[in-house]
Protein backbone atom coordinates (compact mmCIF):
# COMPACT_ATOMS: atom_id res chain seq x y z
CA UNK A 1 0.00 0.00 0.00
CA UNK A 2 1.44 3.35 -0.94
CA UNK A 3 0.60 6.84 0.19
CA UNK A 4 -1.12 8.25 3.19
CA UNK A 5 -4.64 7.01 3.99
CA UNK A 6 -7.39 8.49 6.13
CA UNK A 7 -8.70 6.54 9.08
CA UNK A 8 -12.36 5.67 9.52
CA UNK A 9 -12.57 8.13 12.42
CA UNK A 10 -11.24 10.93 10.22
CA UNK A 11 -13.67 10.12 7.42
CA UNK A 12 -16.91 9.44 9.27
CA UNK A 13 -17.41 13.11 10.05
CA UNK A 14 -16.81 14.17 6.46
CA UNK A 15 -19.05 11.77 4.49
CA UNK A 16 -22.28 13.63 3.86
CA UNK A 17 -25.41 11.66 3.11
CA UNK A 18 -28.97 11.00 4.09
CA UNK A 19 -28.53 7.54 5.63
CA UNK A 20 -26.39 6.72 8.66
CA UNK A 21 -25.43 3.16 7.68
CA UNK A 22 -24.54 4.18 4.14
CA UNK A 23 -22.25 6.97 5.38
CA UNK A 24 -20.48 4.46 7.61
CA UNK A 25 -20.07 2.04 4.70
CA UNK A 26 -18.67 4.79 2.47
CA UNK A 27 -16.25 5.97 5.18
CA UNK A 28 -15.00 2.40 5.60
CA UNK A 29 -14.41 1.97 1.89
CA UNK A 30 -12.66 5.33 1.56
CA UNK A 31 -9.98 4.15 4.00
CA UNK A 32 -8.72 2.03 1.08
CA UNK A 33 -7.85 4.95 -1.18
CA UNK A 34 -5.23 7.66 -0.79
CA UNK A 35 -5.88 10.59 1.50
CA UNK A 36 -5.97 12.85 -1.58
CA UNK A 37 -8.74 10.80 -3.22
CA UNK A 38 -10.74 10.40 0.01
CA UNK A 39 -10.62 14.13 0.75
CA UNK A 40 -11.59 15.07 -2.81
CA UNK A 41 -14.53 12.65 -2.80
CA UNK A 42 -15.82 13.70 0.63
CA UNK A 43 -15.38 17.38 -0.18
CA UNK A 44 -17.03 17.25 -3.59
CA UNK A 45 -19.69 14.53 -3.28
CA UNK A 46 -22.81 13.87 -1.30
CA UNK A 47 -24.00 10.26 -0.89
CA UNK A 48 -27.73 9.78 -1.13
CA UNK A 49 -29.89 6.75 -0.65
CA UNK A 50 -33.02 6.78 -2.77
CA UNK A 51 -36.22 4.87 -2.19
CA UNK A 52 -39.77 5.24 -3.32
CA UNK A 53 -40.78 7.18 -6.39
CA UNK A 54 -38.74 10.32 -5.85
CA UNK A 55 -36.74 12.51 -3.55
CA UNK A 56 -36.31 16.26 -3.17
CA UNK A 57 -32.79 17.68 -2.86
CA UNK A 58 -32.59 21.24 -1.53
CA UNK A 59 -29.97 23.41 -3.26
CA UNK A 60 -28.11 23.91 0.02
CA UNK A 61 -27.34 20.21 0.28
CA UNK A 62 -25.77 20.02 -3.16
CA UNK A 63 -23.81 23.29 -3.12
CA UNK A 64 -22.14 22.42 -6.41
CA UNK A 65 -21.25 18.88 -5.36
CA UNK A 66 -21.70 15.65 -7.28
CA UNK A 67 -24.33 13.18 -6.10
CA UNK A 68 -23.54 9.52 -5.62
CA UNK A 69 -26.84 7.63 -5.47
CA UNK A 70 -27.17 4.20 -3.96
CA UNK A 71 -30.31 2.06 -3.69
CA UNK A 72 -31.94 2.36 -0.28
CA UNK A 73 -31.40 -1.32 0.48
CA UNK A 74 -27.80 -1.32 -0.85
CA UNK A 75 -26.01 -1.47 2.52
CA UNK A 76 -28.31 -4.18 3.89
CA UNK A 77 -28.15 -6.19 0.68
CA UNK A 78 -24.34 -6.15 0.63
CA UNK A 79 -23.88 -6.80 4.36
CA UNK A 80 -22.47 -10.27 3.67
CA UNK A 81 -20.72 -9.31 0.44
CA UNK A 82 -18.24 -6.62 1.37
CA UNK A 83 -16.33 -7.17 -1.88
CA UNK A 84 -19.39 -6.16 -3.91
CA UNK A 85 -20.11 -3.21 -1.60
CA UNK A 86 -16.52 -2.01 -1.88
CA UNK A 87 -16.47 -2.33 -5.68
CA UNK A 88 -19.73 -0.41 -6.11
CA UNK A 89 -18.65 2.46 -3.84
CA UNK A 90 -15.15 2.63 -5.33
CA UNK A 91 -16.57 2.60 -8.88
CA UNK A 92 -18.85 5.53 -8.02
CA UNK A 93 -15.90 7.42 -6.52
CA UNK A 94 -13.81 6.61 -9.60
CA UNK A 95 -16.48 8.14 -11.84
CA UNK A 96 -16.10 11.36 -9.84
CA UNK A 97 -12.29 11.30 -9.85
CA UNK A 98 -12.27 10.72 -13.62
CA UNK A 99 -14.63 13.67 -14.19
CA UNK A 100 -17.31 11.62 -15.90
CA UNK A 101 -20.37 13.57 -16.95
CA UNK A 102 -22.92 10.88 -17.82
CA UNK A 103 -25.84 10.53 -15.45
CA UNK A 104 -27.69 7.56 -14.00
CA UNK A 105 -29.84 6.81 -17.04
CA UNK A 106 -27.21 7.57 -19.68
CA UNK A 107 -24.64 4.82 -19.28
CA UNK A 108 -21.42 5.14 -21.27
CA UNK A 109 -19.59 1.81 -21.52
CA UNK A 110 -16.22 3.51 -21.91
CA UNK A 111 -16.77 5.47 -18.70
CA UNK A 112 -18.04 2.36 -16.89
CA UNK A 113 -14.94 0.40 -17.96
CA UNK A 114 -12.57 3.23 -16.96
CA UNK A 115 -14.25 3.63 -13.56
CA UNK A 116 -14.10 -0.11 -12.88
CA UNK A 117 -10.43 -0.20 -13.92
CA UNK A 118 -9.59 2.61 -11.49
CA UNK A 119 -11.58 0.94 -8.69
CA UNK A 120 -9.66 -2.29 -9.28
CA UNK A 121 -6.39 -0.35 -9.32
CA UNK A 122 -7.22 1.10 -5.90
CA UNK A 123 -8.12 -2.36 -4.62
CA UNK A 124 -4.91 -3.90 -5.94
CA UNK A 125 -2.84 -1.17 -4.22
CA UNK A 126 -4.56 -2.06 -0.95
CA UNK A 127 -4.23 -5.82 -1.31
CA UNK A 128 -0.94 -5.72 -3.25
Amino acid sequence: MSGDHCTFDELIGTVEGNEYEMCHAVAGVLTLVSREVAEKVTGECVFLSFEGDGEYLPAGILAGRSVVGLASEFVARTKNNLTKRTEVILRACAHHMLGHQTGWDLKNQGEEDAAMALAHEWLSEWTG
